[in-house]
């Protein structure tokens, strides 16, 4: 028997988490459409299963659901709204989502964060700059947010790492998944040792069709900007999932640098220079603005 309505009095995480993955599975189409199908049907998931589909859900599916997402059950934990975990920073941002899955040290959430974002195929001088970036903001005792995508994530995040310095990884993929492949040792270290987070619900990803399961990348972008108290763009291109997190920024409220080669590349970054972000001719510069 499936229990369709939350308890008015305690949040159970295991009936929220799977109510989450059931309502992605069966409408989940985006993170800006599972938010508001959320506000419109009483935030929490059980709640909103419950206001779409009457006292109880299709039983089947639902069955389907659990069984598949208990067999990852293990090696995770899940964050959920209305429990005290749950992140501060992670309420205020746009499209909130009530579930997250997350790997490691969860007190790093209330450190001083800063994000290192960019392309995943950086020039010589942007992975420099990377590392640069990651060693002052580690030297700081601020913590690197980045994506583990290859690229500038990667030097920003393992260079942090080298120096004794803190980070959070933030993935596009369920948490117990891997991209790319050549990043497991590292997504492994940080889930051990430092933090890992995704907002990406297992069940749906696994059934989805694979080009849509890119859409997930440019999302996780929101969330990294949320738990961010300033977002560092090194390189990026034309389609790159930092202009999301660029606009998330400006949404949140939250400080956003953009390094030169940022501004004299892409279009879409000049835009945001009259929304408030900022250039910094040098590491110097770029802790200035964000610390």
């Amino acid at each position: 028997m499936v229990t369709a309505l939350a308890d008015e009095r305690v949040v159970s995480p295991y009936d929220e988490l799977m109510a989450y993955e059931y309502l992605y599975a069966i409408d989940g189409t985006s993170r800006g459409k599972m938010s508001r199908v959320l506000a419109e049907n009483g935030t929490l998931p059980t709640r909103a299963m419950a206001a779409i589909e009457g006292l109880m859900p299709d039983e089947s599916k639902y069955g389907e659901v659990r069984e598949y997402v208990d067999s990852r059950i293990g090696g995770f934990s899940v964050l959920v709204e209305g429990t005290p975990q749950f992140p501060r920073s992670l309420r205020a941002q746009k499209d909130p989502l009530p579930v997250f899955y997350y790997r490691g040290d969860l007190s790093l959430v209330e450190s001083r964060c800063v994000s290192v974002v960019g392309t995943r195929h950086p020039s010589e001088r942007g992975a420099l700059a990377a590392r640069r970036i990651a060693r002052a903001l580690a030297d700081r005792d601020i913590t690197v947010v980045a994506g583990l995508a290859a690229g500038i994530d990667t030097e920003a995040m393992t260079q942090a790492i080298s120096v004794g310095g803190s980070v959070i990884g933030v993935i596009g993929t369920p948490i117990d998944r891997y991209y790319p492949k050549e990043n497991r040792a590292l997504q492994d270290e940080v889930a051990a040792k430092h933090l890992l987070i995704s907002q990406v619900p297992i069940y749906r990803y696994d059934h989805q069709p694979f080009n849509t399961q890119r859409f997930y990348f440019s999302e996780r972008n929101v969330t990294m900007a949320a738990l961010s108290e300033a977002t560092i763009i090194v390189e990026a291109g034309e389609t790159s999932g930092t202009r999301t997190q660029a606009r998330a920024c400006i949404d949140q409220g939250k400080k956003l640098v953009f390094l030169p080669g940022v501004v004299e590349s892409v279009t879409w970054a000049r835009a945001f220079l009259e929304k408030g972000a900022k250039v910094a001719s040098s590491v110097t510069e770029a802790m200035e603005m964000v610390v």
